[in-house]
């Protein structure tokens, strides 16, 4: 099993927006925000842009598209239509304010990159925390409580994208703990997965979900 992990910064020199498809180019233009717009287009090129590098295409060429699901893909005809035999690679992409995460791996792969909750945030702590969960977080100072329930929520995102299920799925059916890592979930039908907890600029965190057999090697 291989992998990559790109970070970008989105606020940074942008590359030429000229390789997107139509869906990127309308997806930008429903944000209406203006520095939203510019750091989705930037993320969008990002993608493709490191795409393109690690397998020797033209950033426009490649067939990017959303699963039935949402989940985002390299569409396996268009992929054989380049002359390419084998399976086309998956990528997860992440972004939090100007900052982009992007994994591309040969098998399913999550990632999820988030800024550090601000404060402790109870209510928010028991939708995304399953009861004996949240009943051991509530045992926490503030500061780890902070701390704990970022790493759980960029843990549970990034399953739930490896996975294809998404936040529809529900966030309190995942337990994957505050401690250090790796962290094993079972979704039984819906796969097991190994979340990993991944650099990040500062003041954020990231994590990392990849089906949990085989061997995960970080480039």
């Amino acid at each position: 099993m291989s992998l990559l992990l790109f970070h970008a910064d989105l606020d940074g020199p942008a590359g030429a927006a000229d390789c997107l498809d139509e869906a990127e180019r309308l997806r930008v233009a429903r944000k209406r925000d203006a520095l939203q717009g510019r750091r989705q287009q930037a993320a969008l090129v990002f993608v493709r842009q490191c795409l393109a590098r690690c397998f020797a295409f033209d950033p426009a060429q490649l067939p990017l598209r959303r699963a039935a699901n949402g989940k985002p893909q390299i569409d396996p005809a268009g992929w054989q239509a380049l002359g390419r035999s084998d399976p086309p690679p998956q990528y997860s992409l992440s972004h939090c304010g100007g900052h982009a995460l992007l994994a591309i791996a040969d098998c399913a792969v999550g990632v999820d990159l988030e800024a550090r909750i601000q404060q402790t945030r109870p209510a928010l702590a028991a939708r995304v925390l399953a009861a004996e969960a949240f009943q051991a977080w509530q045992a926490l100072d503030p500061d780890q409580q902070i701390d704990a329930l970022t790493v759980a929520w960029v843990r549970k995102e990034a399953v739930l994208k490896a996975s294809g299920l998404g936040l529809g799925f529900g966030l309190r059916r995942l337990e994957p703990g505050w401690g250090d890592g790796p962290v094993r979930i079972d979704l039984g039908r819906h796969g097991c997965w190994q979340v990993h907890d991944v650099e990040a600029p500062e003041g954020h965190r990231a994590a990392l979900a990849l089906p949990a057999e085989g061997l995960h090697t970080f480039q």
